[in-house]
């Protein structure tokens, strides 16, 4: 029973420490965080029949990140190490940055979580599929999709959920809207 307990726990959430200022205020260096792995777990189908319309897919689990979800990564070129940042753009949008505003389909982000904009451009980009659009929210010391590029939905950890110490920060992520 107990080791059941365990690989349910273990296949389902991860804790991690935030290093460093790029999700601040959001997020605090040292602040540690449960992550559901399970949120955005997917089923690939491939279909054998030549004729199928369902061809090569993926179904979610539960759902796709969506945008303003915080979720935690692996890098693309180091597997090894995880960021947290949050979803700006989803496959099919369209990002774009001016006058350190964000731009999404065309219209500008409201980003309630930015205490300070910076100055920075970036041409629109179109969402790949499969792939996510992510900006921390100190834009000025962020490693994100500015410099990362687009991430693979296979790179997605999961969503972080919920923030457990320090016990002064401890509750849900703003982000989060549903369970899973």
């Amino acid at each position: 029973m107990a080791l059941a307990v365990f690989l349910i726990v273990h296949t389902s959430v991860q804790t991690v420490r935030v290093e460093g200022v790029s999700m601040g205020s959001t997020l605090n260096h040292g602040q540690f965080l449960i992550v559901n792995k399970l949120a955005y777990k997917n089923l690939s189908f491939q279909s054998r029949e030549p004729s199928s319309t369902l061809g090569n897919r993926r179904f979610p689990l539960f759902h796709f990140p969506i945008l303003g979800d915080v979720i935690v990564f692996h890098l693309p070129d180091d597997p090894t190490r995880d960021l947290i940042k949050r979803v700006i753009g989803v496959p099919g949008d369209t990002v774009g940055i001016e006058n350190g505003v964000v731009y999404v389909n065309g219209l500008p982000l409201q980003e309630s979580y930015i205490r300070t904009r910076d100055t920075g451009y970036l041409s629109p980009v179109l969402i790949r599929p499969a792939h996510y659009f992510v900006l921390g929210d100190n834009r000025k010391a962020s490693s994100d999709s500015r410099l990362l590029g687009q991430i693979p939905l296979d790179n997605i950890v999961g969503e972080a959920w919920l923030s457990y110490w320090p016990l002064s920060n401890f509750g849900t992520l703003s982000s989060v809207k549903r369970l899973f």
